[in-house]
This record gives C-alpha cells, sequence and structure tokens, in this order.
C-alpha cells in the first residue's frame, strides 16, 4: 500500500501513511528538493515529484505543478496543475504498478528490499539517494526512478540476471528558469544503467554563470549560480554541458538555462487575495487584496512573530475560497519566520493560472 506523506510541513505522523506495511511518500519539487508543504520525520519511506505552485523552474508559463486529469459537479472532464504529496504517491504507485506487470510475483517484501537496495537477485535499487546522503528523514531511502523500478522487476523476472550492463547519463531537467528573483538552483545527474558513470567535466558557456561541482562521479547534484551584476535589463540565456563516460546513449548532455535582469512582465489576472497561514494552527492570521491597478504589491502589518505560509489567489466564483480549479494561484517557496521587531524585506513570487491554457476548454466523457 502507498499513501501520500501529509502538507503540514511538520513530523508528526499522519495516517494511513504511518501505518506498518503502508510506503509513506514525501514530495519533491523540480530540483528534487523537498517540496515546501511536505511532511518529513522517521515515518517516510521514499520520496516522488510533488510539484510546487510557488515556481516556474522549467519556464514553462506554467507553475511547477503536477498535470493531473480532474472534473467537476457538472460531469465537465480536463486536465490541471496540483500539487502535494497526494501528486508523489501516484508517482509511486504508478512505478510499482509497472514493475507487477513485468513480474507479476512482486511482493510487498520485494518492494521494501529493492527500495533499501538490499534485494539479493538483483542489485539494482528503484530509488535514487538524495541530500542529505543514506536514509533520512526529509526523502526515506530517496526519490522513485520508474526508470530503475522496470529494470529491477525485469531482472526478477528473469531469474535475477543484470538489466543494462553500461552506464547511461541521465539528467533531473534539461532547462533551469531563474525567472527574475532567484540566484542559486539544481539539476541532478544519475546513472541509468549499470557499473559507475564518472562525470568528466560540467561547464558554462558565460561567465555570469557557475556550477558546483564541476565533475564527480553519479549520483550528482549540480547547483548552479547566477550573477546578475552589471548584465543588462532584459533576458539572457546561456547553457551547461555535462560530460560523462557513460558507455550506453549520449556521453554528453546540455541543461538551458533562462535568466531575467530587471522586473518580469505581469498581466491582469483579475482582484488577488493574498493569505498570511499561521504554520502552527493553519489559521488565516491576515488577508490583504490586491490587483493590477496596485501592481499586485501588497503589505503585512501588525503580525505577531510566529511562523507563516504566504498563499495568494484569485475567487473568480465568489466562494470565498481561492485557488479551485478556475483561479490563478502561487504560494512564497519559503516559511516566512517573524521575531519580535522583524522588519521583513520585500518578498516576491509568482501568481499563475491552475489550469494549463490548452486545456480550458473542457469535454464531456460517457
Amino acid at each position: 500500500m502507498v499513501a501520500s506523506a501529509g502538507n503540514d510541513n511538520d513530523s508528526d505522523p499522519t495516517y494511513p501513511a504511518s501505518y506498518s506495511g503502508v510506503l509513506s511518500v514525501s514530495a519533491v519539487d523540480l530540483n528534487a528538493e523537498k517540496a515546501p508543504y511536505s511532511n518529513f520525520g522517521p515515518q517516510i519511506d521514499l520520496a516522488a515529484p510533488g510539484g510546487d505552485f510557488g515556481s516556474d523552474l522549467n519556464g514553462d508559463g506554467h507553475p511547477d505543478g503536477i498535470l493531473s486529469t480532474s472534473g467537476d459537479d457538472e460531469g465537465d472532464y480536463f486536465y490541471r496543475f496540483l500539487a502535494g504529496t497526494s501528486m508523489a504517491a501516484p508517482h509511486v504507485a504508478g512505478s510499482i504498478a509497472l514493475m507487477e506487470s513485468i513480474f507479476p510475483q512482486l511482493s510487498p517484501t520485494d518492494v521494501d528490499l529493492l527500495i533499501a537496495g538490499e534485494h539479493p537477485d538483483t542489485s539494482i535499487q528503484i530509488v535514487r539517494d538524495l541530500d542529505p546522503e543514506g536514509e533520512d528523514d526529509l526523502f526515506g531511502h530517496g526519490l522513485i526512478d520508474a526508470n530503475l523500478a522496470v529494470q529491477a522487476a525485469e531482472n526478477l523476472a528473469s531469474g535475477g540476471s543484470e538489466g543494462i550492463s553500461g552506464s547511461v547519463l541521465n539528467l533531473s531537467t534539461t532547462v533551469l528558469d531563474f525567472q527574475d528573483f532567484l540566484t542559486t538552483s539544481s539539476f541532478t545527474i544519475t546513472n541509468g544503467g549499470g557499473g559507475t558513470l564518472n562525470v568528466t567535466d560540467i561547464a558554462a558557456d558565460v561567465d555570469w554563470l557557475t556550477v558546483d561541482p564541476a565533475s564527480g562521479v553519479a549520483p550528482l547534484t549540480v547547483t548552479v549560480t547566477v550573477d546578475r551584476r552589471g548584465l543588462d535589463e532584459g533576458t539572457h540565456r546561456a547553457t551547461v554541458t555535462v560530460f560523462s563516460d557513460a558507455e550506453e546513449g549520449a556521453s554528453t548532455a546540455i541543461v538551458e538555462i533562462v535568466m531575467t535582469v530587471g522586473d518580469v512582465p505581469f498581466g491582469n489576472i483579475g482582484s488577488s487575495f493574498v493569505l498570511v497561514i499561521d504554520h502552527e494552527t493553519q489559521q488565516t492570521a491576515a488577508e490583504i487584496q490586491t490587483d493590477f491597478d496596485q501592481e499586485y504589491q501588497f503589505a503585512l502589518q501588525n503580525l505577531e512573530p510566529g511562523t507563516y505560509q504566504i498563499t495568494a489567489g484569485t475567487d473568480r466564483d465568489d466562494d470565498n475560497i481561492i485557488c479551485e480549479i478556475e483561479d490563478a494561484c502561487g504560494t512564497y517557496p519559503e516559511l516566512l519566520i517573524l521575531d519580535e521587531g522583524d522588519d521583513i524585506g520585500p518578498i516576491e513570487f509568482p501568481v499563475s493560472e491552475s489550469v494549463a491554457p490548452q486545456n480550458i476548454s473542457t469535454m464531456s466523457v460517457p
């Protein structure tokens, strides 16, 4: 059984995820880092993509949610972007379903051993370790890898023979968009095959871009940093090239970098409500309304010391609930920690349409 770990950004056990015999799944964002809402703790078994409405790191014009099937009370069905550990858990369930389609004898014990990398009939571990190294409270044993899961099932179905023997170069993303406010971002290099994958060089083609590390052994998380000083306003593009000794497939790969200097043009999404939510009680501590004429600026005043989450969105159907199917939505990607006497500087985050524009029109399904 597979269940979502919960979206309270705390370590309190949730159920059914924390029951014995259930795989508890936390969520990561596009950078394979803990999603800001995801629960954590010793009960976490593994992680999967859960999305993050507070960013658009791949620069596709949509929030970094998980594009999901949805419907409404009128019987219409469509796609929409969603975010949460409820989006992460199906990635794991789907990967296990793929494995069982190849190896019908797959048991819960097999899955547990494969996640831990301790299965006696294959050396393939179906998750990839994330930082911090080893099993941890954020990601459990690591991030589910559907490709490795299928390879492991093929190994078991063939009596334990190894699948792809040579190393294969895999990247977690091929685009990083820093927009106008991000300074650092990252991508992960993994070995999709067997043996060892050595990353011999990671090189940027412009001097305003740095990468760390410049080489290593996969799996490897690469931090990319931009320096906007001295650059003209506008959109700047660059590439980071990864060189490796991959034995199968391409030995090099490119990550495209997009970065903006100066303010990003914004459109009119209508009146937007900014909610300041107390992290401990999950109650709304303050509400501010803003709109296009105010350039979507807002000010938080007279807040008590505490930890808060900032979410903004529209309420286009006037039901006093923001961020529904028809709404634009966004969340500041970090918790706002306010101490006595603090004066918090400007914070910025994108608010984007929750439904992909190409999928706004609905269709009836018999």
